[in-house]
């Protein structure tokens, strides 16, 4: 993350596995990237872009990319606290399966909170449906909990929650 009074950049890419009874349960990978710059320094008006890219062994679409772009107005703009609401549009586009290219809005809020120098929390709900059938979209829910191990060391431990619902979805 970079931060400055005009813009915040946002990267971060995740792996999820896991092994039960001596089969893989899941394994996938979900990386996102945004940019949010703000019309002033004191301004709550942003405009946005972002994009998510996830790879999943069970799907049949075993890979997704969703790019987006549009307006945000920020509710909260402190050093410490960060809550922000964004109105877009974009789609997902599937490399396999049959569902193609999907045009969707995106209507998201998220929240970035300082809690002190060693705790952080950002938590986001995204919900982009189909521009001509809302009963296909995607919902992502994520919260994500930093702990900071000492003021001077970069090491930290995360304890995260996400759910990536699709109603369209088929795995094995």
């Amino acid at each position: 993350t970079k931060k400055t009074d005009l813009e915040t950049f946002n990267m971060n890419a995740k792996y999820f596995y896991a092994y039960d009874d001596g089969a893989v349960t899941d394994n996938d990978i979900v990386a996102n990237i945004s940019d949010t710059w703000y019309v002033t320094k004191d301004s709550p008006w942003n405009y946005f872009v972002q994009g998510a890219y996830q790879w999943d062994q069970f799907q049949d679409w075993e890979q997704r990319f969703s790019p987006y772009a549009g307006v945000g107005y920020a509710l909260y703009r402190l050093d410490d606290l960060t809550w922000n609401l964004k109105f877009g549009g974009g789609g997902t586009w599937e490399y396999t399966g049959d569902r193609g290219f999907d045009t969707q809005f995106l209507f998201e809020t998220n929240v970035d909170w300082t809690i002190d120098e060693l705790q952080s929390l950002t938590a986001s709900v995204r919900f982009a449906p189909e521009v001509s059938d809302f009963s296909n979209y995607l919902l992502t829910v994520s919260t994500n909990y930093k702990l900071r191990i000492g003021t001077k060391s970069p090491f930290s431990l995360n304890l995260s929650v996400r759910d990536i619902y699709d109603p369209k979805a088929t795995g094995d």
